[in-house]
C-alpha cells in the first residue's frame, strides 16, 4: 500500500467515526425532544408507551419535529415498535406502508 492509499484509508476511517460521533449526538439530542406516555402520568392505559404528544397552540407547533414525529410514530403498528435492526425495520415500515397504500 503507497502513501496515497494509507491516507485515503485514513481519512474515510475518520469519516466513518466523525459520521457514528455526529449520528450519536443527533440520536441524543433528538430523544430529549419525545416523551413516552408512561412517564407523564401514571395511568395504565393502551398507548403507554406512545409517544406523548403535546399540545400546541398554533398551527406552527404542529409542524414541528416533536409534533409530527410523535403523531407519524403512535400511526405505527406496535408490531413495529419492538425492537430490531434498523435494517429489519426500515423494510417491515416500506412494506406495511407500501401495503397500506394498495388498500386505498
Amino acid at each position: 500500500m503507497d502513501n496515497e492509499d494509507r491516507v485515503m484509508t485514513d481519512d474515510v476511517q475518520c469519516w466513518r467515526r466523525s459520521s457514528l460521533v455526529l449520528s450519536l449526538l443527533v440520536t441524543a439530542s433528538l430523544t430529549l425532544h419525545f416523551v413516552i406516555n408512561s412517564t407523564v402520568h401514571s395511568h395504565c392505559t393502551r398507548q403507554k408507551s406512545d409517544l406523548h404528544i403535546s399540545s400546541v397552540q398554533k398551527s406552527i407547533g404542529q409542524k414541528s419535529i416533536q409534533y409530527v414525529g410523535s403523531v407519524l410514530w403512535n400511526e405505527i403498528p406496535q408490531l413495529l415498535k419492538n425492537r430490531m435492526s434498523k435494517y429489519t425495520f426500515k423494510r417491515k415500515l416500506k412494506a406495511h406502508l407500501l401495503n397500506e397504500q394498495a388498500i386505498f
